[in-house]
């Protein structure tokens, strides 16, 4: 990404994450095998899909988008 820090040594480029923690400016993230780093919030992309009542949604252009979202920022619950 232009203009963004540089991604920690190990980290791929597009993979997913699960943010653990954030503070300012960073977050600690985690990746399906368990690898932990720390990662500027800039070179961090949010989801534009999340899983809603059964089907995938477009958390942008789903009416219900902006309270799934929500939903899946706050909740413990699989998706």
């Amino acid at each position: 990404m232009y203009g963004a820090y540089p991604l920690p040594a190990g980290l791929v480029d597009g993979i997913v994450v699960t943010i653990k923690q954030a503070a300012f400016g960073y977050a600690d993230v985690v990746e399906n095998g368990g690898k932990e780093w720390r990662v500027a919030f800039s070179n961090i992309d949010m989801p534009c899909s999340i899983w809603w009542r059964g089907q995938w949604i477009d958390r942008m252009t789903h009416p219900d988008g902006e309270r799934a979202f929500q939903w899946a920022l706050h909740s413990d619950a699989e998706m």
